[in-house]
């Protein structure tokens, strides 16, 4: 400080330095690719005080919303995106501000370019039936970038008669009508692609040996009468063997009173089933029916 008093004033006049605030300079833009990592910004590099060290100041971020700016104690900036998948140019303001509240600030535009993603397809269990029987589902995928629409499903290692179907906006439909000789272990690649990049599993298909067997249906039957009137009305009871092969059948009752025609068969049958009501007193009654495979 300087102190100025000429013997003809009766005042001091006082010269001091001025207080300065930071000068921020120039902060480059940055641009990377989606998935690409922005680089750090080593912030002391960009500023000037004469009157304050580069501790003293403080640093500000503003204007982003889609990335993450984080500024360290060092005074190191690190830039991320929110979202991994996220592009497009966002504007982050700088600012510098030192103890007595003076600051500079610069804008920095951030870019981030958008890259192909992969569809993904969903997981596909594995999968098994019985020889002869249709084995059907619907598998389905995700594309960030696309809509379902531009997606496309398709199979690789095929068995004979299996189809894939693209009926759906963002799956497909697996069916396969199964005949009895194809029991064995399939082992199928499903694959998804978006026209450029693809995802893909391999679905294990079992395909299990059908036994013959016979079903029944109805499992049972029953009959209401009164003494004095008429036999009741007879009733069906179909026989059907849903295995593979071909069996030959017969069929046996338990009582003398039930009827069942045909008493034989191939395969499947319609069987009529009655009852002789001659010489039964009142009462509860039960038989059984069996059908036996013969030969």
């Amino acid at each position: 400080t300087v102190t100025v008093a000429p013997s003809f004033l009766k005042g001091v006049i006082t010269v001091g330095n001025p207080i300065l605030p930071p000068v921020v300079s120039d902060i480059p833009d940055q641009t990377i690719n989606e998935g690409q990592t922005f680089a750090t910004i080593n912030l002391d590099d960009f500023v000037y005080d004469l009157d304050d060290p580069d501790a003293a100041l403080t640093w500000t971020a503003s204007g982003q919303s889609q990335l993450i700016v984080s500024i360290s104690p060092a005074r190191v900036a690190t830039i991320s995106t929110l979202n991994p998948d996220w592009f497009g140019s966002e504007t982050v303001t700088f600012r510098a501000t030192d103890p007595d509240l003076n600051f500079d600030e610069d804008a920095a535009i951030f870019t981030v370019n958008p890259v192909n993603d992969p569809p993904v397809l969903a997981n596909i269990t594995n999968k098994s039936r019985l020889a002869g029987q249709t084995l059907s589902f619907v598998t389905s995928a995700t594309d960030i970038d696309n809509p379902c629409g531009d997606i496309l499903f398709s199979i690789a290692n095929a068995p004979v008669g299996a189809t894939l179907t693209n009926d759906a906006p963002c799956g497909a439909t697996f069916n396969w009508p199964t005949v009895c000789t194809d029991s064995g272990v399939y082992n199928v690649t499903f694959i998804v692609s978006d026209g450029d990049l693809a995802d893909s599993q391999v679905v294990q298909i079992t395909i299990l040996p059908n036994p013959d067997r016979f079903d029944t249906n109805p499992d049972s039957l029953a009959f209401t009468f009164a003494a004095g009137q008429s036999e009741p009305a007879t009733q069906n009871l179909s026989v059907n063997d849903p295995g593979c092969g071909e069996m030959t059948f017969e069929v046996l009752v338990s009582e003398p009173w039930l009827l069942a025609t045909p008493g034989n068969g191939m395969t499947s049958a319609l069987l009529t089933v009655g009852i002789d009501t001659a010489g039964l007193a009142a009462g509860d009654y039960t038989a059984v029916i069996t059908i036996r495979q013969t030969g």
